[in-house]
Parts: structure tokens; C-alpha cells; sequence
């Protein structure tokens, strides 16, 4: 759960002052506060050792802008599909840049390759460059997140003991991930039960507590479900029991404060989960009623 440190940006282009102008450019780029780590290759044979050689990178790649014309007319075009189809990564933000547009129209490239974006070399201002850094930064945790969520669903879902699951689930989040290796403190407890608590003492929860009456706060229903924001990335959700699901308390220090959308993804995913966890109460207490004769 928001483990980043960086974000790892792969450059590919046969000229040597593109991908110095295009480091030089970039160096300074920061998204959510976070700086970019550039990778850069001059031939797709080149980028593909370059992936083989650090599985981090291959994993974790969050952008990465290719030429269409290096060793061969389509060697770009063919690393697209390396990406996305040898490493089967498809979470990357993958942007042609091209010199040669009549060889690769962008009309073509668009209908016939999983990129995100087509712009020719003349177009690539520093402005333009740092518009799509940003952009696609944005989109890749976005779509990192919500598959991680996701999955996560669908593993709870495919166990027979729910608890036992959704406990396995919010521990993993707390595992740095390769090429990801940030330790974040993280509390989560459901019905008053701890089952993530991580480098946040009892005396840190209750102290956040009462750091939310003057923290920053975003209502998600007028039940008392919200979510607050402290001083040094340091923020929470809170979901107050009702008839469908039971009450959940999260409290995280992230290395950057998430945007808007997500905090609303996460709250909806720990509402599934605590939608789940009641629901599994219910049939044990059913099973109990039943045994008695109640």
C-alpha cells in the first residue's frame, strides 16, 4: 500500500542528445514528491538487457518514452510489445516518440499497439514532457492500485475463512515489495480487533485520534465514515458500523499524501472487506442459533 519511493522512467532513443536532453529535461521532475530514477538505452536490444538484467525495473516501470526507428524500422514498436507481452507488464505508461512519423503514423500505432500516448520529437518541449510524466505517473498508480485491490477481493473471496484472509491481506501490505522497498507504519483494525499494527504503538492510535478534530477531513457518507489527513503524510480512515458491515480504523504514515481518487479507492476496498468480515459473522452466529434451536 503506497510502498513508492520513486518512480522509474526508461528512455529509449538511438541519439545520444535526445536522451541527454531528455535526462537534463527530467532530472528535476518530481511527482506527489517523489523524484523520477531514469533509465535510458539506445537500441531496443539495449532496453530489453537492461530489463533482463534488473527484474526490479521490468516490474516496477512507471513510464517509458521509445523511439519508433533504432536497429530496425518497427524496433520501438516491437519493444511495446516486449513490454507488455514478454514481462507482461501492463501497468506501464508506454509513449512513442518519433522522428520518423511517416514510418509509424500515429493513427496506426494507436489502433494496433497497447500504448498511452504518440508525439513526434519536435513536439517534445520540456512543458510537454513534463505534462506526460505527470499525467502517466498518475495513471500508472492509479491503475497499480486499483488492480492491487482488486486481486485482493478476489483472493478473500476465494477462501473459506474470510477473517483469517482479510487478516493475511492487510499484513501483506506491510511487505516491501521488490524495487518498492519503503517500511510504512500501518494500523487497521476491524470491530475494535488489531490486525495490522506496524511501527504504530497503541499510544500513536489514540494520539491520532485526537489529532483528527483539527486535521484535514473528507466526509464519505453522513454516517461518520472519513477520512483525515495530519501533518507529514500521516493520515487515516475511519468507517463506522451499520447494518452491512462492521467498523474498520485505518491509520498509515505513506511517503507521499495520496490524491483524492484513491483515498476514495481505499476506502471503498476496506469497505468491501468489512462488508465481507460482517457478513462471515452473521453465518457463525447463524450456525450458533441453529445449534442451540434459538
Amino acid at each position: 500500500m503506497y510502498h513508492f519511493s520513486k518512480w522509474d522512467v526508461l528512455i529509449v532513443d538511438d541519439e545520444p542528445d535526445v536522451l541527454t536532453l531528455s535526462e537534463l529535461a527530467m532530472e528535476d521532475f518530481a511527482v506527489y514528491g517523489l523524484p523520477l530514477v531514469l533509465h535510458t538505452a539506445q537500441t531496443k536490444a539495449e532496453a530489453i538487457a537492461l530489463l533482463e538484467e534488473t527484474p526490479d525495473l521490468a516490474a516496477n516501470l512507471a513510464l517509458a518514452f521509445v523511439d519508433v526507428v533504432m536497429e530496425t524500422d518497427s524496433a520501438g514498436l516491437d519493444l511495446c510489445n516486449y513490454i507488455r507481452e514478454d514481462i507482461g507488464n501492463r501497468l506501464a505508461q508506454i509513449f512513442i516518440r518519433t522522428g520518423q512519423p511517416g514510418l509509424a503514423p500515429e493513427r496506426t500505432v494507436i489502433d494496433h499497439y497497447e500504448i498511452n500516448g504518440y508525439f513526434t520529437k519536435l513536439d517534445a518541449t520540456e512543458e510537454k514532457l513534463y505534462s506526460l510524466v505527470k499525467s502517466g505517473v498518475r495513471q500508472f498508480l492509479w491503475s497499480h492500485m486499483a488492480q492491487t485491490y482488486m486481486a485482493g477481493i478476489n483472493e478473500v473471496l476465494s477462501a473459506p475463512d474470510w477473517h483469517q484472509k482479510i487478516g493475511y491481506l492487510l499484513h501483506s501490505f506491510i511487505e516491501p515489495t521488490p524495487g518498492a522497498p519503503v517500511n510504512i507504519p500501518l494500523y487497521i483494525a476491524f470491530n475494535e480487533q488489531p490486525l495490522v499494527q506496524h511501527q504504530l504503538d497503541q499510544q500513536n492510535v489514540e494520539s491520532w485520534q485526537q489529532q483528527q478534530a483539527h486535521a484535514t477531513v473528507l466526509h464519505f457518507t453522513r454516517t461518520g465514515n472519513l477520512y483525515a489527513l495530519a501533518d507529514n503524510n500521516l493520515w487515516g480512515i475511519t468507517l463506522v458500523a451499520d447494518a452491512t458491515h462492521t467498523n474498520v480504523q485505518l491509520l498509515c504514515r505513506t511517503t507521499f499524501t495520496p490524491p483524492q481518487d484513491l483515498i476514495v479507492m481505499t476506502y471503498e476496498f476496506l469497505k468491501s472487506l468489512a462488508t465481507l468480515w460482517q457478513q462471515q459473522e452473521r453465518q457463525a452466529n447463524d450456525r450458533v442459533k441453529t445449534v442451540v434451536g434459538v
